[in-house]
């Protein structure tokens, strides 16, 4: 489960995602050492590469 300001982001960023025509879910997220990756990035770093035209 990840903390609340994690979970704060999340929610923002499967906004932003979905924004951009990508579909995420709070399970695609993990939390290590209190830090978001998306597998294994950066979640915006993510986003950005996967809607590069």
């Amino acid at each position: 489960m990840a903390s609340d300001a994690n979970t704060e982001k999340i929610a923002r960023y499967i906004a932003e995602a979905k924004v951009k025509g990508l579909e995420l879910r709070e399970s695609d997220f993990k939390e290590r050492d209190g830090d978001l990756t998306l597998d294994s990035m950066d979640p915006s770093e993510w986003i950005a590469a996967m809607t590069m035209d």
